[in-house]
């Protein structure tokens, strides 16, 4: 999210060769209109299933809380990233 680090990967597009695809991560849409993107694409977020179930794979490396006692917390843990 800083324009200088982006300047420094990617500062032209005849950096690179036709057909090149350069993937930019932010949520800042200031960054992306500076350096005139080709194109966005906002992804939805995800329901309160799917982002528990993702936190799940990260933190315990399954789809399910690993015990009863860990639920409430990862449930809130969820809610709180939003």
């Amino acid at each position: 999210d800083n324009i200088q680090h982006l300047k420094c990967l990617a500062g032209r597009h005849d950096w690179f060769g036709l057909g090149s695809r350069i993937i930019i991560t932010t949520r800042d849409e200031h960054l992306l209109r500076y350096f005139r993107v080709d194109g966005m694409y906002k992804p939805a977020a995800l329901n309160e299933n799917e982002a528990l179930r993702l936190f799940n794979l990260k933190a315990f490396n399954r789809e399910t809380v690993p015990e009863e006692d860990f639920v409430e917390l990862a449930k809130h843990i969820v809610g709180y990233a939003g």
